[in-house]
């Protein structure tokens, strides 16, 4: 193993992911970073990394992290995709676990609100892998962890994301079982939130 791990991480303008890139880099991670904000450019330049802002859905943005990220370290050991709701907490998810008096709409939610929760915390971590694992598998191997959540096992009705989850979750098992082989890992890191 080379003496630099590279880290590419997403979600990390604040909060979880801005801890996680914290970490990484103090476990000697380089890291690469992206959010849809500045912030991320700014704890990149403080952690003596690459920053961007950029977007998960859009694959030319995951692209440009990518080649960034190859072109100045020539490796990615660790991908951490993490995605939250950002801004202040939705009221739909200010409590954890079931609410039989909750009365809010289901049925009622936008098609439109249902690909776009589909896009931001699912497809994007498939967009990535797509791009990322034949760098993972030319090098000998690698590691993901995908940032998901507790509502997994208890979604909330009015926040498409916490339904969603679960398609993450199915689809980290499938590729830990296929990419294995390969010396790379999936896991999901499970967040009260």
């Amino acid at each position: 193993m080379p003496d630099t791990k590279v880290a590419l991480m997403t979600g990390t303008g604040q909060g979880i992911g801005r801890g996680c890139a914290i970490e990484m880099a103090k476990a000697g991670y380089k890291v690469s970073l992206m959010s849809p904000s500045n912030r991320s450019v700014e704890l990149a330049e403080e952690l003596g990394g690459i920053g961007r802002r950029g977007s998960v859905i859009d694959v030319v943005d995951l692209q440009k992290m990518i080649d960034d990220t190859m072109s100045k370290y020539g490796r990615i050991d660790a991908i951490v995709s993490n995605m939250g709701h950002g801004g202040a907490v939705p009221e739909a998810i200010k409590t954890v676990g079931f609410d039989p008096d909750f009365d809010g709409p289901l049925l009622e939610l936008s098609d439109a609100l249902w690909h776009e929760s589909l896009d931001m915390y699912v497809l994007n971590v498939v967009k990535i892998a797509r791009i990322v694992t034949p760098i993972l598998i030319e090098q000998g191997g690698g590691a993901f962890v995908n940032i998901s959540s507790m509502n997994t096992i208890e979604p909330r009705a009015p926040y498409p994301m916490s339904m969603l989850r679960g398609a993450l979750h199915s689809f980290s098992k499938l590729y830990g079982d296929r990419y294995a082989r390969h010396n790379i890992v999936e896991n999901i890191l499970n967040c009260p939130v």
